[in-house]
């Protein structure tokens, strides 16, 4: 256990993990620009959910190298607050057929 709470922190901390998942925000971004301009409801589906995965993986990985420390940073704790309301959007479009109004927006923030 302690070897893998080694390896964690190692990968969390090393300047891979920060710039693969910058480069995956920056990506991210440029997306939610792209699903404007085309009409291609099942890619952005499958890219939210990849997208959203990814970090999931990320914050989880976060808190388990910090711990307690992780909810002192606002950073942090903001980043865990869009990666929710991400999640329940991405829940929401899978599961309904509209859009629960309002959660859109709060993941756009």
């Amino acid at each position: 256990r302690n070897r893998v709470r080694r390896m964690a922190h190692f990968v969390v901390n090393s300047s891979a993990f920060g710039i693969i998942f910058g480069l995956l925000i920056l990506l991210n971004s440029i997306m939610l620009v792209v699903y404007v301009e085309i009409d291609m409801p099942e890619l952005e589906n499958t890219l939210e959910t990849a997208f959203c995965l990814a970090f999931v993986v990320e914050v989880f990985l976060r808190i388990y190298v910090k711990r307690s420390t992780f909810w002192s940073s606002l950073f942090d704790t903001l980043d865990f607050l869009i990666v929710v309301f991400n999640v329940i959007d991405v829940i929401a479009r899978r599961t309904a057929s509209s859009r629960i109004e309002g959660v859109e927006l709060l993941v756009a923030f």
